[in-house]
């Protein structure tokens, strides 16, 4: 496939340096052509986000709120059919692991060189066009005891942090919050298509840093436990992922199992005293049946980092 068929595409709020800093810094180091990097701004910031972008060939677009907004936006804006890439706009590189197979307490992580990015991301339309896939993804962390040289093929969940995939168009929109990168593989899934993710590659990124179209969830939840003293405190996107996983989950039921709570944990905060508190990290597991694995070295050409 021809590296100039498809586009870039980076939601983002609030992180306008970083973005500068991280994302762009790598695509520019990977000889990604600028005309072919389009940033979707939050509705308050894309002013200055063009004001400072645009000067350096980038497309700034006027996105909409919210994580799921700016992708339902982003599915808009394109014609259906062109292929997407979608980044995380903090990103400083891509990760593999030194070992074939997963759980080897030896592996380490190796950084790719950032001058074969676009060779990678070439090669993974290859790989998920050949096996018949709408979507592909990457490992979702950067930890190599649990990579390995395989794709999971099928309903293959992936993150959003490095998602590429065929546009459905504008009639094809998410509709939770959070998860809602696992929505899209779901959605996908289910008219169809197959999704594909490759084990041995990550990204390096800070997604829990300032900034981020996340960040906007600031309400936090405190509520009294069934005993009528413990104090309850759940952090907002534990709020907004539990009601999110329950959604897919009735919304898909052939697709996936119990959706899992992070544990809570006791603490001291300030003017509440001890709650129990409810972190961020709902698990959304997708029933395995449903997908199958296959080795990187089954698949011709091998990519070379």
């Amino acid at each position: 496939m021809s590296s100039g068929s498809w586009i870039i595409a980076i939601p983002s709020f609030d992180r306008l340096e970083s973005i500068q800093k991280k994302t762009l810094a790598v695509l520019k180091e990977a000889g990604i052509d600028p005309g072919r990097i389009n940033v979707f701004a939050d509705p308050s910031q894309h002013t200055k986000y063009e004001q400072q972008l645009k000067p350096l060939g980038i497309s700034v677009h006027r996105g909409d709120k919210g994580i799921h907004g700016q992708r339902n936006a982003i599915m808009r804006h394109f014609k259906p059919g062109s292929r997407v890439v979608e980044m995380d706009d903090d990103i400083t590189g891509f990760t593999t692991t030194d070992c074939a197979e997963r759980n080897d307490r030896k592996a380490v992580s190796v950084l790719v060189p950032k001058g074969n990015m676009e060779q990678v991301i070439d090669h993974l339309w290859e790989v998920s066009e050949r096996r018949g896939c709408a979507l592909w993804g990457v490992y979702s962390m950067m930890n190599p005891f649990f990579m390995s040289h395989t794709y999971t093929v099928g309903l293959a969940k992936s993150t959003a942090q490095v998602q590429g995939y065929i546009n459905p168009g504008g009639e094809s929109m998410l509709t939770v919050p959070v998860m809602e990168d696992y929505e899209r593989c779901l959605l996908l899934y289910s008219r169809g298509q197959r999704c594909l993710r490759a084990n041995y590659l990550a990204v390096k990124t800070q997604n829990r840093g300032r900034g981020g179209c996340a960040s906007a969830f600031t309400t936090v939840h405190l509520e009294k436990g069934v005993d009528g003293r413990t104090k309850i405190l759940r952090h907002p996107r534990n709020v907004l992922e539990s009601k999110a996983a329950a959604k897919l989950q009735e919304t898909y039921p052939s697709c996936v199992q119990t959706p899992m709570p992070p544990k809570a944990a006791k603490m001291t905060v300030p003017i509440h005293g001890e709650v129990l508190y409810h972190p961020p990290g709902w698990r959304l597991l997708f029933k395995r049946q449903l997908s199958t694995t296959i080795r990187a070295t089954d698949v011709r050409p091998a990519t070379k980092f």
